[in-house]
């Protein structure tokens, strides 16, 4: 992976997009009814606790968001930096930058992002 000059516009605007949902996201997130996977099952999704998680983080609780699901917490950073540095290009044209990934680095990234989908599970199942 590397940055390039260049724009890539459709992630620029995602990341624009993002600078404007993320304060509303705890206000969707009271929205959210039960979870059917683990209606059905008995089991706890991949996923849950992000509703609990984007509440605490919304009131400061940290540790508490952390417990409820890490790797929502970790997606929230993210995502908050990455719509930070969207809005900064937006303003600043000749701070755009393009991400080029090599076929390793694409597999490497898969892999990691696999992982860390795995973890979060194990964490949330075993916890």
């Amino acid at each position: 992976m590397r940055l390039e000059p260049g724009d890539a516009p459709l992630a620029r605007w995602l990341g624009v997009a993002a600078a404007i949902a993320l304060p509303l996201a705890p206000r969707v997130a009271d929205l959210a009814g039960p979870c059917a996977w683990r209606q059905m099952t008995g089991l706890r999704c991949p996923t849950c606790g992000t509703t609990r998680a984007l509440g605490a983080l919304a009131s400061g609780d940290v540790t508490g968001a952390l417990l409820a699901n890490p790797l929502a917490v970790a997606a929230v950073v993210i995502v908050a930096l990455w719509a930070v540095v969207a809005v900064a290009q937006t303003l600043r044209p000749r701070w755009r930058r393009r991400v080029v990934w090599t076929p390793a680095g694409r597999r490497a990234a898969a892999g990691l992002v696999l992982g860390l989908i795995v973890a979060n599970w194990l964490w949330l199942l075993l916890a």
